[in-house]
């Protein structure tokens, strides 16, 4: 019997490397997957052939139309009709101008006017918060499962990203730059995260100490008849 016992707990020792291996290399996999999928907008073309060959249609057509219309005010000259154009255009230009400066105070980083810019800032600071706690939760309940972190560090480079598009931080940096940056303010965020909860640990686990000399100096100390109500109480968790 006691051997049966040891060779099970031998294959126990045995399978649970294996076991924490394949739940690291799922949540990995986990992570490739949403990583894919959030930048998978990289890989697509920005605009189709059909678009490009009208858009350049359009261009062209418009062109011809300025040249023809030069040609239409140069024999409308002189006359009441071209005279009534010239006034009404004149006010077109003055509007168009102020529209135009409208247009640029309202803008906020780029974007046509502030509730385009909250609704595309907000929600990725409320999630950019969330992956943070989530991952100084994993750095505490589960301090040896690096997959969840990976899964975390992932959203977190994310919302890196997309803070850096919406505030246009590094527009005149390449792709592989821009890439970095987000990979790098990630990483330090992480860091910062593991470095707050280490401190916590330690913190907790001096208050631990403390406590566990307090309760042997409680039990060394303590009347016989009331020991027993005493090591009930220190058992008790903290």
């Amino acid at each position: 019997m006691t051997e049966q016992r040891q060779t099970i707990r031998e294959q126990e020792k045995i399978q649970r490397p294996m076991t924490n291996n394949l739940k690291l290399l799922k949540y990995i996999l986990l992570g490739i997957l949403f990583a894919s999928l959030l930048y998978a907008f990289e890989f697509f073309e920005k605009s189709s052939e059909e678009y490009i060959l009208a858009k350049k249609e359009y261009l062209e057509m418009k062109s011809a139309n300025k040249e023809a219309l030069t040609d239409v005010k140069k024999v409308a000259i002189g006359t009441t009709q071209y005279e009534k154009y010239t006034s009404v255009n004149n006010d077109y230009k003055k509007s168009t101008e102020k529209y135009k400066e409208a247009i640029k105070q309202e803008k906020v980083f780029g974007f046509d006017n502030f509730q385009i810019f909250a609704f595309n800032l907000f929600p990725i600071i409320s999630l950019l918060i969330y992956f943070i706690l989530n991952l100084y939760k994993s750095f505490k309940n589960e301090p040896k499962n690096l997959g969840i972190k990976f899964i975390h560090g992932v959203f977190i480079t994310f919302a890196f990203f997309k803070l850096f598009w919406i505030f246009k931080t590094f527009q005149d940096f390449s792709k592989p730059t821009y890439y970095l940056m987000t990979i790098f303010s990630a990483y330090f965020v992480a860091l910062g995260v593991y470095l707050i909860n280490r401190q916590q640990v330690r913190r907790s686990n001096k208050i631990k100490k403390k406590l566990l000399k307090v309760s042997y100096h409680a039990l060394k100390n303590v009347k016989e008849e009331k020991l027993e109500e005493m090591a009930k109480v220190i058992e008790k968790p903290m």
